[in-house]
């Protein structure tokens, strides 16, 4: 009993005293470093559906009024009361994208005064033909708009409405092929769009 809590003593001693020795970088000694390769991943969305877009709405494990997406402006009806509701209703598949990288890259473009100003800028790449992003069953099975009911104690939230109807919908499956990067970076004051 005594060799094993013996041994777990010295390898936290041993622990304790290996640590690494953190100093402050200056500026200057940042601007010399330069960064590796950048980051591949997959993503798989899946929206009240399977792996194969299949939709799980309307079963016994989803009520189809939980397969909803509803988005609300602010100019539209009063806040509160009856404030007015787009509503995806049936909203459920999959969008898969088997190659996405993320890098660190440079935007230059002609500024205000006539100059060439360069930016950082994170870049998105796609995998092209070889790796299209697949699109699985999105589906939305009807799109309406919907208005607050709360003026009565027993009133409801536009987008809780039971009613499925509305006005359209759409089904989508296909795979798109997405070559070449996609850059985005921070609008500076001199940039002719800012």
């Amino acid at each position: 009993m005594k060799k094993p809590l013996y041994l777990a003593l010295v390898l936290a001693g041993m622990a304790g005293s290996a640590f690494a020795d953190l100093d402050p970088v200056s500026n200057e000694a940042l601007d010399d470093v330069s960064g590796q390769a950048g980051i591949a991943i997959a993503l798989d969305m899946r929206l009240n559906a399977d792996a194969n877009g299949n939709t799980l709405c309307g079963g016994a494990s989803l009520a189809l009024i939980e397969c909803r997406l509803a988005v609300s402006l602010n100019n539209r009806g009063t806040a509160g009361t009856d404030q007015e509701w787009l509503v995806w209703k049936g909203f459920y598949g999959r969008i898969f994208i088997p190659y996405l990288t993320l890098d660190a890259d440079t935007v230059s473009y002609t500024n205000d005064g006539g100059g060439t100003s360069t930016v950082s800028a994170a870049k998105f790449g796609f995998g092209g033909t070889a790796n299209k992003i697949q699109i699985q069953n999105l589906t939305i099975s009807n799109m309406s708009i919907e208005r607050d009911n709360l003026l009565t104690a027993s009133g409801t939230r536009g987008y809780l409405a039971t009613s499925e109807d509305g006005f359209l919908g759409l089904q989508i499956n296909g795979n798109v092929a997405i070559s070449g990067t996609l850059k985005m970076f921070a609008c500076t004051s001199d940039h002719p769009r800012c």
